[in-house]
């Protein structure tokens, strides 16, 4: 396996760069595994070169329609090497446009002669022209069939997270894109839970990285403690939040060691637990980026910094790698009494006997539903059942509810619902038979009928009902106090219609009421126009026409407010009150129709009238 010679276990701490063969690259874990024995993660960063014969996408042409959902502009603050990074969210655009505007004028990378003087024109003019950062988009620019190194599936421990928590945590055990242009940067930090991560430059201008030992990160906090007393107080793992900037130079001046190192397209960069690194772009790129895990991480990762004062942090329950992979710590862990402390300079093992375990019983398992969904796929299917049994043949709700076929309740109540409105409807019950009904059919399924039995909806009938007859629901009864309740007289039969069949009882009103005083139950139409004519306009318009009003004169006599729909079921006929008063009262003979409203206006029309 070949590198640049660094010493066997690098004790410079030196950014190390690797050259792996294409049988080399073909296991990721294992050549990660190498390249610590060969002491590359003192560093906190290391570089990748992977074969000429590897390629993750076959070409980049066609990602301009991209988008990009949430472009951030990067405003910095600050002066002598010490900066605050802030982001201001910017509409969404597409990659294509970002490109154009990456290569504008206005954000385009200045004219340099090497990377020294790119690196000194970046902290000279951090704080002007504010750049646009096309960060954290969810997705992958890999090919489906490239299995090597593939960023969105590395197939490493951190994947336990998903497979035994259910967890999916976007940009850290999924794929961030990520678009720059000239001086957009990533401030000091460490990753999420200290993991490990891996950064991809499909194409594009470089990178430029700056990366602390892990053995000496401590030593940037102690730094930035100092310089940011503020923000230390709001937070402790303040530095989680990627707004610290700290230039080269004062890193030299307070004796903090660090490497620097530019990626170029086509390159990986590898960051190490708990690996404070920074840097910037030096213009339009893309790279994708994810984290993941070795054995080595489980310690970093039980003894992480978390940030406290921001609730969308990223912080992963640490349980499920102790009790799988380090089962004799898991009761003192979870007492609070595991006391770990860790060896920046011991490299990772490639296996233990738990993990290969865990792999084992993962691997069995996904064997064991394989087969069973190829036993599925290979059942012939079983036919539909027939249709539920009508209630007369012992079908009941609940062996509908247990149907191959699925029949849900809700169903159940839609054909409930439909044969309510097909079927015709009894009179509805009063008082506490009806609440007893309705305390006996609520929550409670009944079963559905077979579709011999349903009755189909009719949507036009050779006898249509009279168009005298409006569909009204029945009027609310009105309430009386018992004293107070007027005796009413027997209701006279309703008119009788044209022969026919029967309309479905369900669309009818309750027969129409024609009540007349109570000392004439058997008035004459000319015997009831002259007993209204001489009581007078006593009528009184309200907002309910349908109700009874209570007596008002001759000795308490109850009266009625006959509405114009009542009086069309009734009958009557007749046109509407010039003043489109509802209280029109009509007297039919055969000499014409008279009518009076309550305001006393009369007049004569023919009998009928057209509506």
């Amino acid at each position: 396996m070949g590198s640049e010679d660094h010493g066997a276990q690098n004790p410079s701490c030196k950014i190390m760069t690797f050259r792996p063969t294409m049988e080399e690259f073909k296991d990721f874990n294992k050549y990660v595994a190498y390249i610590e024995s060969q002491g590359a993660h003192r560093a906190g960063l290391a570089k990748i070169i992977p074969p000429k014969e590897w390629k993750p996408r076959q070409t980049y042409d066609d990602i301009d329609d991209v988008v990009i959902p949430a472009p951030i502009q990067q405003v910095v603050t600050g002066q002598s090497g010490l900066f605050t990074q802030y982001n201001i969210q910017k509409k969404a655009m597409t990659v294509g446009e970002y490109r154009r505007l990456a290569n504008s004028e206005k954000y385009c990378t200045p004219r340099h002669q090497d990377f020294d003087d790119l690196e000194r024109k970046y902290w000279k003019n951090l704080t002007f022209v504010s750049p646009i950062y096309g960060a954290d988009i969810s997705g992958s620019l890999y090919d489906d069939d490239v299995a090597q190194w593939n960023i969105g599936s590395l197939r490493t421990i951190l994947d336990m997270v998903e497979r035994e928590c259910g967890t999916i945590i976007e940009g850290v055990n999924t794929p961030y894109l990520y678009f720059g242009m000239w001086k957009t940067t990533f401030a000091w930090h460490t990753e999420d839970m200290d993991l490990y991560s891996i950064n991809y430059l499909h194409f594009g201008e470089p990178k430029s990285w700056y990366a602390i030992p892990p053995e000496h990160g401590k030593r940037l906090e102690r730094l930035a403690i100092g310089f940011f007393p503020g923000s230390s107080q709001g937070c402790d793992a303040f530095l989680r939040h990627k707004m610290t900037l700290i230039s080269p130079i004062i890193l030299k001046k307070y004796g903090i060691p660090f490497s620097r190192i530019t990626q170029e397209a086509g390159e990986f960069m590898i960051t190490f637990p708990y690996g404070y690194h920074a840097g910037f772009n030096h213009g339009f790129n893309c790279a994708e980026s994810t984290n993941f895990a070795t054995l080595r991480w489980i310690d970093y990762g039980k003894v992480a910094t978390q940030c406290t004062c921001r609730k969308d942090m990223v912080k992963i329950s640490m349980d499920v790698f102790v009790r799988i992979l380090q089962p004799e710590r898991y009761e003192l862990w979870k007492q609070g009494k595991d006391l770990t402390v860790l060896d920046h300079t011991r490299p990772t093992a490639l296996s233990s006997p738990e993990l290969s375990t865990w792999s084992a019983s993962r691997a069995s398992l996904k064997a064991k539903l394989l087969r069973r969904s190829h036993r599925k796929r290979s059942q012939p299917k079983k036919p539909k059942p027939e249709d539920p049994k009508s209630p007369g043949e012992g079908a009941t709700g609940a062996a509908l509810l247990e149907e191959p076929g699925g029949l849900k309740e809700e169903a159940s109540q839609e054909a409930d619902a439909e044969e309510e409105e097909e079927e015709p409807q009894p009179a509805p019950p009063q008082g506490r038979e009806a609440e007893a009904t309705e305390e006996d059919g609520r929550g409670k399924l009944r079963p559905a009928k077979a579709k011999s039995d349903r009755k189909k909806k009719s949507y036009g009938s050779p006898h249509p009902h009279h168009p005298l007859l409006p569909q009204l629901p029945p009027p609310p009864p009105t309430q009386f106090p018992a004293e107070e309740a007027p005796r009413l007289p027997p209701p006279l039969e309703p008119p009788v219609l044209a022969p026919g069949p029967a309309p479905a009882e369900e669309n009818l009103p309750p027969p129409p009421l024609n009540v007349v005083p109570p000392e004439a139950p058997g008035e004459e139409p000319e015997q009831a126009f002259e007993h209204f004519a001489q009581r007078g306009p006593t009528w009184k318009e309200q907002a309910a026409p349908m109700e009874l009003t209570g007596p008002e004169e001759d000795g308490g006599a109850g009266e009625v407010q006959v509405g114009r729909l009542r009086r069309r079921a009734l009958g009557l006929g007749g046109p509407t009150c010039p003043c489109s008063c509802p209280a029109l009262l009509v007297c039919n003979s055969p000499h014409g129709s008279s009518q009076k409203c309550h305001r006393g206006s009369w007049g004569l029309a023919p009998t009928t009238q057209a509506r």
